[in-house]
């Protein structure tokens, strides 16, 4: 009887810890959209990303606003922000020492898009370079759909902040 409950309380804990396990989270403050893109033509002004790596997700969030003209009516929207959620494919630190996280969704079998998503976290790199680092680094490559599409794009900001 007692290893049933010790294992029934066992299971029932285990979503509880689970939900407790830590992401990583920062705010991204300046955008390299590739000239041309689609991104590049929307006024892009949020941006954040999350690592998660014992969930196994890797997720860029894009905020864009509209645009009004002085003078002109504005109309009151505002547009669903654009998510990028890749699951992790390798999470490594790099020869500096810096941690970097990256994942892959390939759609083009069904006509869409592969999305892969690296994050670098430079606050390790242990390296000495000529030009301070950004301390975390995105970049979103996007490949194929329709119109053959070829883009990439950084952005960068401060360091991963440790939630739960």
């Amino acid at each position: 009887m007692k290893n049933v409950m010790i294992g029934l309380l066992a299971l029932v804990s285990a979503p509880v810890f689970a939900s407790m396990l830590p992401f990583y989270q920062t705010q991204l403050d300046k955008f390299q959209f590739q000239p041309g893109s689609d991104l590049s033509k929307m006024h892009i002004n949020h941006a954040d990303v999350s690592v998660a790596p014992q969930y196994g997700s890797l997720t860029l969030t894009l905020n864009h606003e509209v645009k009004c003209v002085a003078g002109k009516m504005c109309p009151a929207i505002s547009y669903a922000p654009l998510l990028y959620q890749v699951p992790t494919q390798v999470a490594q630190e790099g020869a500096c020492h810096e941690l970097i996280y990256s994942g892959v969704e390939d759609n083009r079998g069904n006509g869409g898009e592969l999305i892969q998503i690296t994050v670098t976290d430079n606050t390790t790199n242990t390296c000495k370079t000529y030009v301070a680092l950004p301390a975390t680094e995105v970049i979103l490559e996007i490949k194929g759909g329709s119109e053959n599409i070829n883009e990439h794009h950084v952005l960068i900001g401060p360091h991963l902040i440790e939630q739960m």
